[in-house]
């Protein structure tokens, strides 16, 4: 069992018509595994309709383990990808992993020129 201690766990939470878009950008960015779950996104800005009933527009849930070294690039091409700079996009989101066993990482992602 491996355990690693210098990775980052990257949550994005995407409109569903843009995760092939934000999984496309991770890929030619190197990142060839994620992890995706479908969810809903609730808030008090969805629209009511008849009989008081609220749309809950549909998300899903990007997992996605990267080194240290290469967070911050993969987040960048996360937010552009998404188009995270208008609202209603989604939300991304970094946090520390202490320990995870099962995994090995990848060794590296591409460089920019490639």
């Amino acid at each position: 069992m491996s355990i690693s201690k210098d990775l980052k766990l990257i949550i994005t939470i995407v409109a569903k018509n843009r995760t092939e878009k934000v999984l496309d950008a991770l890929e030619k960015e190197g990142v060839k595994k994620s992890t995706v779950l479908l969810g809903r996104m609730i808030s008090d800005d969805n629209p009511t309709l008849f009989l008081n009933l609220k749309i809950e527009p549909q998300c899903e849930i990007i997992y996605t383990i990267v080194s240290q070294q290469f967070v911050d690039r993969v987040f960048g091409v996360i937010l552009e990808a998404g188009k995270f700079n208008k609202p209603h996009h989604g939300i991304a989101l970094v946090l520390d992993i202490e320990k995870v066993g099962g995994i090995l990482p990848e060794a590296s992602l591409r460089s920019k020129s490639q």
